[in-house]
């Protein structure tokens, strides 16, 4: 197990309110919010994944989160975050 996505989902049958809790994990998670998303927005030519040509758009984590266990997913920090090829945002170095 790498990531869990939770959601909350309401809905109506017409006559019964329900909440559901739903669980999301695995290594295929991520591509909710990279490839998949893009291609939800038709932009998958033009960001989503790591290619020339593409926006580069993406954190740099302090961990691999694929050799973690999930417990200790909320300890993980964000070294860098690039947007549109940038670095707009540089954790400084503790020393």
């Amino acid at each position: 197990m790498i990531i869990i996505l939770q959601m909350e989902l309401e809905f109506t049958d017409g006559r019964h309110h329900i909440q559901k809790r739903q669980n999301l994990h695995g290594e295929r998670t991520p591509k909710i919010f990279t490839i998949n998303g893009a291609w939800s927005l038709n932009r998958e030519d033009k960001s989503g994944s790591i290619e020339a040509g593409k926006a580069a758009d993406m954190i740099v984590l302090d961990r691999n989160l694929f050799e973690i266990q999930v417990e200790d997913i909320g300890e993980t920090r964000v070294l860098s975050t690039i947007f549109g090829g940038r670095i707009v945002y540089q954790r400084k170095q503790s020393k």
